[in-house]
């Protein structure tokens, strides 16, 4: 938008890039000794100053001053520092999430602002990875506001709802039968990961508190067209929260949580929110300071035998460093569907393979258990995750190729001014949306 001629100068430069207007350009031409801008040259040219201009070239000037004020481009930046800055549905201010399973007896929502903290692990160890992002995101305050967006965006913690879901129920109770054996048989040292559906994983983490300190690990936000629909797995651990709240703190073996769908397929940035994640779990040398050396990585089913991308190269350096790492689907626990029917709404205990008489070949299966194993009868269930082997660190699919290409979004900013205009979601709005753009890095 300069030119040789105009007397601009650059007073400071802020990096935030929600920062509506420059206000170096403009302290510029209040303070120039003698200030000659495109509008300036506009007065001139209608006689303003007694100066005259041809027709012509006014109209040139008056283009050119338009298409510079709505010329933007378009950049791709962090989806959660956009949400950051404001509002977690960015770019669709005027649309809201669902919730499946919702609970309708009343909750009190001044609890909400103890999300974060009744959450924290019990145990001290698994403090440092204890990723919170998700629960922060209740209390969250847009620090600007994006062109078209509405004054007001109603915060999370007016929208939440707690879900409560037949997959949740099962995942609990799924939880409740690993932690029971982990905590009637003395085992070696080890770190169970589980990697479920996300209301699926709280509710897992739920089952398992008896015996298992739950360390949560959502790295985003929600969004209303967001491809992880983490706003579900908010509202499962609001559900979950009084149960968290109770508990005591404690040196218990970690139970990482992870969400499964962390790395939804995402395929359309005019319809799809990027909020995707990668997971974080300890290291290797973490492991070994903490003296574990057993691993127990827990899937949703038999059909999945192996761990998504983003754990391939931790679980590579665990096995390198003699770390034994075992698979079980969530689905090896199941009722016992030959006994009799219990009372009714009493929830039927869960086994592993879904007998009494089996429930202990999981000693046989994952030989962890210290002395004589127990008895068991031997299994007639499917157990595919007993064979699993650390694979080499698995390539990163070519649409992710970069770890930055993940929880980006691209934005349209402002040509003259840097400023944030908006998400180049679809449909937009804005005067920036209804001028020709340019799109570059």
């Amino acid at each position: 938008m300069s030119n040789d001629q105009e007397p601009f100068t650059q007073t400071h430069v802020t990096s935030q890039p929600g920062i509506i207007g420059a206000s170096w350009w403009r302290e510029s031409l209040a303070n120039a000794p003698d200030p000659v801008s495109r509008r300036n040259a506009i007065k001139l040219a209608l006689g303003v100053t007694g100066g005259f201009v041809g027709l012509g070239a006014l109209v040139a000037l008056v283009h050119s001053c338009s298409e510079d004020e709505g010329e933007h481009r378009v950049e791709r930046k962090s989806s959660l520092e956009m949400q950051r800055s404001y509002g977690w549905s960015f770019g669709a201010a005027s649309e809201t999430v669902t919730f499946d399973g919702a609970v309708t007896r009343p909750f009190d929502r001044s609890t909400l602002t103890r999300l974060t903290p009744d959450l924290r692990p019990r145990s001290p160890k698994g403090v440092p990875y204890y990723v919170s992002t998700l629960f922060e995101s209740l209390g969250a305050v847009p620090l600007h506001k994006a062109e078209g967006d509405p004054e007001n965006i109603a915060p999370l913690e007016q929208v939440v709802t707690p879900i409560y879901t037949p997959e949740m129920a099962r995942a609990y109770a799924q939880g409740s039968a690993l932690a029971t054996l982990l905590s009637k048989t003395p085992h070696e040292p080890l770190l169970v990961i589980v990697d479920l559906d996300g209301p699926s994983a709280v509710a897992f983490a739920a089952g398992a508190s008896i015996g298992l300190s739950a360390v949560f690990s959502f790295g985003n936000w929600p969004h209303p067209r967001g491809v992880v629909k983490s706003h579900r797995t908010l509202a499962a651990a609001v559900y979950y929260q009084p149960l968290f709240a109770q508990l005591a703190p404690g040196e218990l073996p970690l139970l990482m949580v992870l969400d499964r769908q962390r790395l939804a397929t995402y395929s359309d940035d005019a319809t799809q929110f990027d909020n995707r994640y990668a997971a974080r779990v300890p290291g290797a040398s973490v492991l070994a300071n903490w003296g574990v050396r057993r691993v127990l990585y827990v899937t949703p089913s038999a059909a999945h035998i192996e761990e998504p991308w983003d754990l391939s190269e931790d679980f590579a350096a665990y096995g390198a460093s003699g770390i034994d790492v075992k698979l079980m689907s969530a689905d090896a626990f199941s009722p016992d569907y030959s006994a009799p029917a219990v009372a009714e709404n009493a929830p039927s205990p869960y086994y592993y393979g879904g007998r009494p008489q089996t429930h202990g070949w999981f000693w046989r299966d994952y030989p962890w258990a210290f002395g004589a194993l127990p008895k068991a009868d031997d299994p007639d269930f499917a157990r595919p995750g007993t064979k699993y082997r650390v694979p080499a660190p698995a390539s990163k699919p070519s649409a992710l190729a970069s770890a930055s290409n993940i929880g980006t979004v691209p934005v349209a900013v402002s040509v003259a001014t840097g400023a944030v205009l908006g998400a180049m979601l679809s449909p937009r709005s804005g005067s920036w949306n209804r001028s020709d753009g340019s799109s570059g890095g």
